[in-house]
């Protein structure tokens, strides 16, 4: 049985549109603009946004520890008082 590729890719492109619309794909939107160097700087904006937000929930959890191992030090310190 011989398959005609160039058949089948005419059938799937004729048939693209209405399968996009059954599995609810949607189009990217494009931005046209002059100053390319304006999408680099708002994409870093919002990496930088990004990595903010990472960076104060890692703040978060390591200021949990660093006070559990303070409390920890201290009793350390305590402890090697009374040995000396």
């Amino acid at each position: 049985m011989d398959i005609n590729i160039d058949a089948l890719y005419n059938i799937l492109k004729q048939n693209q549109g209405d399968v996009n619309d059954a599995i609810g794909s949607k189009n990217k939107t494009i931005v046209v603009t002059s100053d390319p160097l304006a999408l680099i700087a708002e994409k870093t904006k919002m990496l930088l946004a990004k990595k903010d937000k990472d960076e104060q929930v890692l703040f978060a959890e390591d200021q949990e520890w660093m006070e559990s191992s303070s409390d920890l030090d201290h009793e350390i310190n305590v402890n090697m008082v009374f040995m000396a």
